[in-house]
């Protein structure tokens, strides 16, 4: 059965902080040298969940499988005019989409996904837009999937001494 994409309501943030969790420990173990695991005091307080969902410029989606929450989404849409040499529109911003390791592949990504582009196109997106690290091959495939190709690259390395 395909889960159910709703927006976010109170009831969910300790689960949404659960898998937040879930995805910090994944890049804490692929990048070590970026990531680190967030003191408790400091991790994601009701109030930041509460401004997202008053914005109208936010969008905050769970998957909801028979009551389970298994994925989420948080979206925004930006504005291009930030600069005058790009065109004038409207961008929809993938900021996270996170599902549990046991429902990759049953159709919450997809369902969270197509519910952020409708979204967008409600608000007049034309285009859209999400950033994924390199070693995270299974969101690569998936956005792959979904048509999604490379428009620039984010390079690093250490510097010596």
């Amino acid at each position: 059965m395909d889960p159910m994409i709703r927006r976010v309501a109170p009831l969910d943030y300790d689960r949404i902080r659960e898998l937040f969790t879930e995805g910090d420990e994944m890049n804490l173990a692929a990048m070590p040298h970026v990531f680190k695991r967030a003191d408790s005091t400091r991790r994601r307080r009701d109030e930041y969940f509460d401004l997202m969902l008053a914005d109208d410029h936010f969008e905050f989606l769970v998957a909801d499988d028979a009551g389970r929450v298994v994925g989420f989404l948080q979206a925004h849409i930006e504005d291009a005019r930030r600069a005058p040499n790009l065109v004038d529109r409207q961008t929809l911003f993938i900021d996270v989409l996170l599902v549990t390791e046991d429902s990759r592949k049953s159709g919450a990504g997809k369902a969270l996904m197509d519910s952020a582009h409708a979204w967008g196109r409600s608000r007049s997106a034309t285009d859209v837009e999400l950033n994924v690290y390199e070693f995270n091959e299974g969101a690569l495939a998936f956005y792959d999937r979904l048509g999604y190709v490379t428009s620039s690259r984010r390079l690093w390395r250490d510097l010596p001494g």
